[in-house]
């Protein structure tokens, strides 16, 4: 993989600045045990080395989970990011990670059972933080 590349998906998800300041910088194989990092900047890292390939959809399972606010508020900027160009689904039951979704889908039972806006679902509460949610964003 080109050095270009990497550093491009850091300078995406945030983490350029993080990964100069190690005493290796990017020369070690990095892995978020190798560092004195935190479960956010993991969230960032598994990011990154998702889009350092530049796929075309993503799957992301639960990227804001055990995550304070301030650390998922960064994640969601850096999935925001990402989001150019590309389509990306996320499995979510926080409310805030589908809040810039353009569609959300609501799972029971192995089915969709409700589809709509984020703005929609916010507005009726039920169901956003006991069912799966799906954000989708952008796309080729």
């Amino acid at each position: 993989m080109p050095m270009a590349d990497i550093e491009r998906a850091a300078k995406l998800t945030g983490l350029h600045d993080f990964i100069l300041s190690l005493d290796k910088g990017y020369d070690p194989v990095l892995g978020i045990e190798d560092t004195n990092s935190s479960r956010g900047q993991g969230q960032l890292l598994s990011l990154a080395r998702a889009v350092v390939s530049d796929p075309a959809v993503l799957l992301i399972d639960e990227p804001t989970s055990g995550v304070d606010a301030v650390t998922e508020a960064a994640v969601i900027k850096a999935f925001r990011r990402a989001a150019v160009n590309r389509t990306i689904v996320i499995i979510s039951h926080r409310l805030s990670g589908i809040l810039d979704a353009q569609e959300v889908h609501i799972m029971g039972s192995g089915k969709i059972v409700e589809s709509g806006t984020p703005e929609r679902r916010a507005g009726q509460g039920a169901g956003i933080a006991s069912t799966g949610n799906w954000r989708t964003r952008g796309g080729r």
